[in-house]
């Protein structure tokens, strides 16, 4: 029986696993550095042995809101490879639950909505016991392309809607 190793979390209310091989670490809760001007779903950023990684909400990346975040939350640090480039990125885990086998045979197609997950998100979901865990597709959710282009967009707009709002004392004179 072929089988697959997962990092099992939990994410606002829902059971969540990813394949451990895109799980480089996992980390406990630590204080962020803040980006200024970037969309909800970029939390900040953190200092991992001198390489600076984006934290992500995945919540809101996948637009589903944004998430709450408490100091007994963990980090999975995950490296996605995306046109022959490795990119190191963290997103926030409520909690951690297990890292486990999940055979191929107990993973089933996800409906087309799985719980607040548009199965496009998602590789299948793995039954264990009595228990669900909607499995991951980390390519799907993580497109850095996409996310370079939402944060470029996010800062133009947010830049402009601040030149056409500020009080006329401190926009800039020709």
């Amino acid at each position: 029986m072929k089988k697959q190793n997962y990092v099992i979390f939990g994410l606002q209310g829902e059971r969540l696993g990813m394949a451990s091989q895109y799980v480089r670490e996992i980390l406990e809760y630590r204080p962020l550095t803040p980006v200024p001007l970037t969309p909800p779903f970029l939390v900040g950023v953190m200092n991992l042995r001198g390489k600076i990684v984006p934290v992500f909400d995945l919540w809101a990346l996948l637009g589903l809101g944004v998430s709450l975040y408490r100091q007994s939350c963990h980090y999975l640090v995950i490296d996605l490879t995306q046109n022959q480039e490795i990119h190191t990125l963290a997103i926030i885990a409520e909690e951690v639950f297990d890292v486990c086998d999940i055979s191929y045979e107990s993973i089933e197609k996800p409906p087309e909505i799985a719980g607040k997950l548009h199965a496009k998100y998602l590789i299948g979901v793995a039954k264990d016991r009595e228990r669900f865990t909607l499995l991951l597709s980390p390519e799907v959710c993580f497109p850095i392309e996409e996310i370079r282009l939402q944060i470029h967009n996010y800062v133009h707009n947010k830049k402009i809607k601040e030149a056409v709002y500020a009080p006329e004392s401190t926009r800039n004179e020709p």
